[in-house]
């Protein structure tokens, strides 16, 4: 008796779990169903209006204190002249200072063989220099021109994504989204409802643009005029809208 009622009790059990299982997956199945996600992107070209250079001074001499002298003489130069240009201080970056001492191959006549040999100290300080008002970049060139530089890196353009309104670029992302769901929905005889969720994939911030220039030295005439072009700011969004 104990066990027939056991084996009934077992059997209700069963039915009820398949019962909402079934209805689980149904309704599942039916949320998807009813659900459709795509992903939007849209683009936009965007002025520059960051310029950015580094500046390497470099110096060498047998003596050590004459070669960081040197070089001392060369930044504070530089940073005078930054300064008096109007450049501020949270602008003007030392990016990297080496200090080390030259080691040469040289052939030993007495003892017939190579030998090395530490040879001049060298020191070399890499500073950058961000400009606000690209307007100002055919200037500094010409001032940085002018002092003794071994190497001089920019400019650099790109913008200033702190003052950037995205805004546009995104409301353009979604209607891309919403016109290829539209277009989905139509196909399978569909309407498009509201949009369920949202989220943004890795987006292109604005690239830089680079332009390069070398020297040894001060001196030299103005410098040619340096297109300060556009940056492109990309959005992608993936998007899940209703269906009805």
């Amino acid at each position: 008796m104990i066990n027939n009622i056991l084996k009934i009790i077992a059997v209700f059990t069963f039915i009820i779990f398949v019962t909402f299982f079934s209805v689980g997956v149904l309704s599942l199945s039916s949320g998807f169903s009813n659900q459709i996600s795509v992903t939007g992107t849209a683009k936009k070209d965007i002025n520059n209006q960051i310029a950015e250079f580094t500046l390497t001074f470099t110096s060498e001499n047998k003596d050590k204190s004459v070669a960081e002298n040197q070089n001392n003489n060369k930044v504070k130069k530089f940073l005078d002249d930054v300064k008096t240009f109007g450049i501020p201080e949270e602008d003007i970056i030392t990016e990297s200072l080496n200090v080390y001492q030259k080691q040469e191959d040289t052939w030993n006549e007495r003892e017939g063989r190579s030998k090395w040999e530490y040879t001049d100290w060298v020191f070399s300080q890499s500073i950058r220099i961000k400009i606000k008002d690209v307007a100002k970049v055919n200037s500094f060139t010409n001032l940085a021109s002018k002092n003794e530089t071994s190497n001089i890196y920019g400019p650099n353009f790109t913008v200033d994504t702190q003052n950037v309104d995205e805004s546009e670029v995104y409301n353009l992302a979604f209607e891309n989204a919403k016109k290829k769901a539209e277009g989905l929905a139509s196909k399978s005889g569909r309407t498009l409802g509201k949009a369920m969720y949202i989220s943004e994939s890795n987006s292109n911030q604005p690239f830089p643009i680079f332009a390069r220039t070398t020297g040894l030295g001060g001196g030299g005439g103005a410098s040619a005029e340096l297109p300060v072009g556009t940056s492109e700011v990309s959005k992608t969004l993936n998007i899940v809208f209703e269906l009805r």
